[in-house]
C-alpha cells in the first residue's frame, strides 16, 4: 500500500484505522521506515488536531461554568443584600414594638391612676351621700313636729 493510499485512508477513516493498518504493513515490511516515520507525524498531527479540539471543547465548557458560577455569585450577593435589608426591617419593627410597649405600660400607669382617683371620688359620693342620708333624716325629724 503506497503513501498516498494511506494519507487518503488517515483523512476518511481517521488516525485510529490507520494506526492499525500501518501496525500490520510494518510487521510484514509493506512500508518504508522513512514512509511509516512520515504516516506517524500526520497521525501524530491529526491526534493533536482532536486534542485542541477537546481541549477547545473544554475550555468552552470552562468559561460556561465560570459564566454560571459568576451569576451564582451574583444570585448570593443579592440574597445577602435582601437579608440584610430584612434583617434591618426586622430590627426597625423590633424598635417600634418596644416603643408601642412603653406606651402601653406608661398608659397601664395611667389608667390605673385614674382608676384610683375615680375609686377616690366613689369613697368620697358615698361617704357625701350617707352624711346627706343623715340630714334629711335630721330634717325630717325636726320639720314633723
Amino acid at each position: 500500500m503506497s503513501i498516498d493510499e494511506l494519507l487518503s485512508l488517515l483523512l476518511t477513516k481517521g488516525a485510529d484505522h490507520v494506526m492499525l493498518l500501518l501496525i500490520d504493513l510494518i510487521r510484514r515490511r509493506e512500508v518504508k521506515a522513512e514512509d511509516a516515520q512520515l504516516l506517524m507525524m500526520f497521525i501524530l498531527a491529526a491526534k493533536m488536531d482532536k486534542l485542541g479540539d477537546k481541549i477547545d471543547d473544554v475550555k468552552k465548557s470552562v468559561e460556561q461554568v465560570g459564566e454560571r458560577v459568576d451569576e451564582v455569585k451574583k444570585s448570593l450577593e443579592d440574597t445577602r443584600r435582601n437579608v440584610e435589608e430584612v434583617r434591618r426591617a426586622v430590627e426597625e419593627v423590633g424598635k417600634r414594638v418596644d416603643e408601642v410597649k412603653r406606651g402601653i405600660d406608661g398608659l397601664d400607669r395611667r389608667l390605673l391612676s385614674v382608676l384610683e382617683v375615680l375609686k377616690s371620688v366613689n369613697e368620697n359620693v358615698a361617704d357625701t351621700y350617707q352624711e346627706l342620708a343623715k340630714l334629711r333624716a335630721i330634717f325630717m325629724r325636726k320639720t314633723s313636729f
